[in-house]
């Protein structure tokens, strides 16, 4: 009996043993397990945090390089007016979501309504000379930019006329073309709050200043063109005329 006993003790210690054990292992699998996933979601966030600080650093390099090239990049003549232009609009593009003062759950650009007048800021004009310059009307949560185009002759003007009128008439395409110009412009573009949360600030501007570069160079080239076709018409022309009267 007292062998049995000793056994059965023996048995039963052996049992608590083994069960201690195995519940230790347990825990330290399970510390180890939280361990491991707390390492691995300190891990993500500093990759996140990591990501979030070399994108704008690029974003900020991206704006900086496109300044420097888009400074170097424009020709010598129309450089200090074009750039009077960027640094104007960068300065003036400072818009935020504002609502009607007027009609109740109503947010329409204050720069287009003018319900209220110190929501408006001072127009700015910058002028090249009597036929090229550009106004900047802006208030709290919207711009207007009206752009008006170089034009020597009654050509260029008839040009103008219709290379506005055919990016007008697509003017849902542009997003901020405005689809009727200003009075006394020849062409005009409408930013609002949105444009500036869902777009690039520096993108939108480029892309005004690019349009101011290349409307120019369409309609030079536009008026070369026609230039030729009418020479080479008007030497055909002459050509059957003179044929035709050495016939007779």
């Amino acid at each position: 009996m007292v062998r049995c006993f000793l056994i059965f003790a023996d048995t039963k210690y052996i049992v608590v043993y083994l069960k201690e054990e195995y519940t230790l292992s347990i825990r330290q699998d399970v510390v180890a397990l939280v361990s491991l996933i707390c390492g691995i979601f300190t891990l993500l966030y500093i990759g996140i945090i990591l990501r979030e600080i070399f994108f704008y650093m690029c974003i900020g390099y991206e704006k900086e390089f496109d300044k420097r090239y888009k400074e170097r990049e424009i020709s010598g003549t129309l450089k200090p007016y074009l750039m009077a232009v960027r640094r104007t609009l960068t300065a003036a593009m400072c818009l935020e979501n504002f609502s009607s003062q007027i009609v109740e759950k109503h947010n329409k650009p204050e720069v287009e309504v003018r319900a209220s007048k110190e929501l408006l800021l001072t127009p700015i004009l910058i002028s090249r000379n009597d036929k090229e310059k550009v106004l900047i009307e802006s208030s709290i949560n919207s711009m207007r930019i009206s752009i008006a185009v170089k034009q020597a002759d009654d050509l260029e003007k008839i040009l103008c006329h219709n290379f506005t009128r055919f990016m007008t008439m697509r003017a849902e395409h542009f997003m901020i073309l405005r689809r009727k110009p200003i009075e006394g412009y020849d062409i005009s573009f409408l930013i609002t709050n949105i444009h500036v949360e869902q777009m690039y600030k520096h993108k939108i501007v480029d892309f005004v200043i690019h349009f101011m570069e290349e409307i120019d160079r369409e309609i030079s080239e536009m008026k070369l063109s026609m230039n030729a076709r009418a020479r080479i018409c008007a030497e055909e022309f002459l050509k059957r005329v003179s044929i035709e009267t050495l016939s007779l």
